[in-house]
């Protein structure tokens, strides 16, 4: 079971409730991308009717919430045309 609490070394991450379901339905499936519209389904569960702009919004608060912490090895990228992914990298912290 997990607490719900997110944390990068000692950092603990202050995240909404939808930022941390997007977080951990994508933690659960790195490197796997994911339709703007899938993940609504997912995290809302139910369809987004192309309205995926609250989803848009988390995205963009958890990659500045992530960017910003000290030793982030995580990064939300955008796959243009597929969707978003997760990507765990060592080398996240350097770009």
């Amino acid at each position: 079971m997990h607490s719900g609490k997110v944390f990068i070394g000692n950092t603990l991450l202050a995240l909404s409730t939808k930022e941390f379901q997007i977080l951990f339905f994508l933690a659960q499936h790195p490197e796997q991308t994911f339709h703007p519209s899938e993940l609504y389904k997912s995290i809302w569960e139910e369809e987004s009717i192309g309205q995926t702009q609250a989803l848009k919004v988390h995205i963009s608060n958890l990659r500045k919430k992530l960017e910003s912490t000290p030793g982030h090895s995580a990064k939300i990228c955008t796959v243009r045309g597929f969707g978003y992914r997760l990507l765990f990298d060592k080398d996240v912290a350097n770009n």
